[in-house]
């Protein structure tokens, strides 16, 4: 792996060089700064940087205020009540106050309206209103005095300050739509701590330090290059950098890490699952004994030493990773029989989705497993299409659960169970689109937003309860991210907990450091 002579210039100065593994099978990344796109981890890494939020992660991987210099929450948590600091602006001057973010914050959320539900945000006051073009405005989305931003629900909210940190739903200076809609020339406005210096046609970004805001010191990164790069030799020696490797199961051996990097894995947060689609033209997922039967034969599937390795051994909860569940459903699974499965067949092609930016250890691991647990059908009817997850339109086709009777998907489930992200991952149009054709999932996400109840067990066990004879999610295994950070990144300013660092917290050091630990 060789660096450009500007990535090099980090070694002189205070530049940090951010690399992106790509698998040598993916296709070249394009980064996005689009609203739309903001939720890959690639865009969310930059944007971070960019979109200045009322809340963001700290180092510790707890939520604190950002724009907001503080807030408070009232009657029952139902209300919200933001203060931002002074004196914010754009970085072409245009100042940042509480009635400029309502307005803003309310022309997206239009927008976002558009392509579905949206989660917390449709318990606005006024939201149904608002979304029907019977109202200009959100009713409880307004602002208090000069430099307050209130919000009223008409439920307790318990994720809210979730939400708030996502670029998302960040203040999006005015310069960067024209019509209403994102501008598409490489240019970008910040309302945060870092500036676009260039951009590549989003193969190559440079941002630099915001001298003006509030956030930054002398010590944060002056420059930050961002690329994407196949990384399949000895990574040399170089200083102030950071590899985003991606997963934690191994693309590539170990040895090609290099003596000044040190190796940091997030917890595993990540689920990799077979989601299987009742709605693809084949209709061979319709059958509940088919899923079932392939259900059946995952659980009795010895994985390879790789995946032991390098995630949580799979079981049949989707919240596996996490102890407290895997005490309440140990392993073996928890149905008490198996399938017959003698006699599978379709006399209809089985279309696979692949995503491209897996390793190809874990994509000819996954055409394997596949084609095992599909035995009976023969080789010439299971159709494996390469997909870039990453492209609008594919993006969508994937998400309409009717182009792919097996969809592999990778999705961050997060570090506790709660109801807004089933909500998301199951009831929405957003991000992963799981399918629930009986509706028990939605109807339990409904039952708990209604009387404002977090998850459970009594939740945990009915979810798991669903998910296992529904059989549309078939749970493959946790893993997390894995970064490389070389030794003169101070390690007690590497963020734990969050994939999504701010950068102006990042501090550089004289020499080498022994790394305490490998997990964060």
């Amino acid at each position: 792996m060789t660096f450009s002579s500007a990535e090099m210039d980090s070694q002189e100065s205070n530049h940090l060089n951010y690399i992106f593994h790509r698998p040598k099978m993916a296709p070249e990344v394009s980064f996005s700064l689009a609203p739309s796109h903001s939720d890959s981890f690639e865009n969310q890494t930059i944007l971070n940087a960019l979109v200045g939020t009322l809340v963001k992660y700290d180092v510790s991987g707890r939520i604190e205020p950002y724009l907001a210099s503080s807030w408070s929450k009232s009657n029952n948590g139902r209300r919200w009540e933001f203060s931002l600091h002074d004196h914010l602006e754009c970085e072409d001057g245009t100042p940042i106050t509480a009635k400029s973010y309502v307005l803003k914050l309310q022309q997206q959320l239009r927008t976002y309206a558009k392509s579905g539900r949206l989660m917390v945000f449709d318990q606005l006051e006024g939201w149904l209103e608002f979304t029907k073009g019977r109202a200009s405005s959100i009713l409880g989305l307004k602002t208090s005095g000069e430099n307050s931003i209130i919000f009223e629900f008409t439920r307790e909210q318990h994720e809210l300050l979730e939400f708030l940190r996502m670029p998302y739903f960040g203040f999006w200076c005015d310069r960067n739509f024209v019509d209403g809609k994102f501008r598409d020339d490489n240019k970008f406005t910040s309302s945060g701590s870092y500036l676009l210096r260039s951009n590549d046609n989003g193969r190559r970004l440079l941002i630099e330090k915001n001298q003006k805001w509030f956030s930054v010191s002398k010590s944060s990164p002056d420059v930050i290059s961002f690329s994407a790069k196949d990384i399949d030799e000895t990574i040399v020696n170089n200083s102030r950098t950071i590899v985003r490797l991606g997963a934690s199961v191994p693309d590539f051996p170990s040895n090609h890490i290099g003596s000044a990097f040190h190796k940091v894995r997030t917890a595993p947060f990540l689920l990799t699952a077979f989601v299987l689609s009742p709605l693809t033209p084949s209709g061979f997922f319709k059958s509940k004994r088919n899923r079932q039967i392939l259900q059946s034969r995952l659980q009795r599937t010895s994985f390879p030493d790789w995946v032991s390795q390098n995630a949580i051994y799979p079981s049949a909860s989707f919240y596996s990773h996490l102890p407290s569940i895997e005490r309440q459903n140990p392993r073996p699974p928890p149905f008490t029989h198996f399938i017959n499965d003698e006699y599978l067949y379709s006399d209809q092609k089985i279309i696979v989705s692949l995503p491209n930016r897996l390793g190809s250890l874990v994509c000819n691991y996954i055409q394997t497993l596949a084609k095992e647990l599909l035995s009976g059908i023969p080789d010439n009817r299971i159709v494996f299409e390469t997909v870039d997850s990453s492209d609008p339109i594919t993006f969508n086709k994937l998400i309409s659960n009717r182009a792919f009777d097996i969809r592999v998907s990778t999705v961050d489930i997060g570090g506790n169970i709660t109801n807004s992200i089933i909500d998301m991952m199951f009831c929405t149009k957003l991000g992963v689109s799981f399918p629930d054709p009986s509706g028990r999932i939605c109807e339990l996400v409904t039952k708990y937003k209604e009387f404002s109840r977090e998850a459970d067990e009594e939740y945990i066990q009915k979810f798991n309860q669903v998910l296992t004879e529904d059989a549309f999610v078939l749970p493959l295994f946790h893993s997390g991210l894995t970064s490389l950070f070389s030794e003169d990144i101070d390690p007690e300013t590497i963020p734990s907990g969050t994939t999504h660092p701010r950068f102006e917290d990042f501090r550089f050091i004289n020499g080498k450091v022994k790394y305490s630990t490998e997990t964060l």
